[in-house]
């Protein structure tokens, strides 16, 4: 059984003019307008904990650049767990929103991506569990 291709985040070069427009320091070109380079971008990327401290201060932004960077292993993680598409994208989701939820209680003990995996395998658990039958005895 092979999985469904789950459509990526924001392609590079949108991401690149995304970075740009951000503020990252660029050279003028001929026309007068800052342009970016590779390295310019390398400097702006920060890591998953300073976005996530930065998120926490309020910056959407930041969470923004989070989720773009980790939607698709989101997704991976409760498709593996799950086995159903649709159901493991209404699941990343609902982790992305638990964590910005949590973001002002946030404190960067572990990596974010191992707080990620928590976040998604416990919404997995809870919600197989949902599924399960109950039974009863009759007396």
């Amino acid at each position: 059984m092979t999985s469904p291709k789950r459509p990526r985040g924001r392609p590079r070069a949108a991401l690149r003019a995304y970075v740009c427009f951000c503020g990252a320091p660029g050279r003028p070109d001929e026309s007068g307008a800052m342009s970016c380079t590779a390295s310019d971008i390398l400097r702006r990327i920060r890591t998953d904990e300073e976005l996530m401290l930065a998120v926490r201060a309020g910056d959407l932004a930041a969470f923004e650049h989070l989720v773009v960077r980790h939607q698709s292993s989101a997704w991976n993680a409760a498709y593996r767990f799950l086995g159903d598409a649709a159901e493991a994208e209404d699941l990343a989701q609902e982790a992305f929103l638990k964590i910005l939820d949590a973001a002002p209680r946030y404190q960067p003990t572990a990596k974010f991506r191992t707080y990620l995996y928590r976040v998604v395998t416990r919404l997995c658990l809870d919600s197989v569990q949902k599924k399960k039958p109950f039974y009863t005895e009759n007396v």
